[in-house]
């Protein structure tokens, strides 16, 4: 019996053990600060996470053109220009129609 009363009073001796939670100190209450946003620089191409995902774009697109008449993309990403440009080339299926059809430029479903 006296062991268990010597085990009881190192216990109380020992200071509470203080928990920090994914919230950080601030109160449930409360929302954590955003972080800031900070715009992703051009890197090399990102690797995929699964068989059939498409490529992430590794660059910056602001500020790029797109409309039923050009596409700005297609200025490295084009089948004739991946050579030059080290652009990962457009999908084939991008050149299909609804139907199934294969084209010689981009599908038009592509842009709408």
């Amino acid at each position: 019996m006296g062991a268990l009363n010597a085990g009881q009073a190192v216990q109380a001796a020992e200071a509470p053990v203080k928990l920090q939670g994914l919230r950080g100190g601030t109160p449930v209450n409360q929302d954590n600060a955003p972080s800031a946003f900070r715009q992703e620089r051009d890197h090399g191409p990102a690797d995929r996470d699964f068989v059939q995902q498409p490529p992430l774009i590794p660059h910056t697109t602001s500020g790029y053109q797109i409309t039923k008449n050009f596409n700005k993309c297609m200025d490295c990403h084009a089948w004739q220009k991946t050579k030059a440009s080290g652009a990962t080339k457009v999908s084939v299926t991008h050149f299909r129609t609804r139907e199934g059809q294969e084209l010689d430029n981009i599908s038009p479903r592509r842009y709408f």
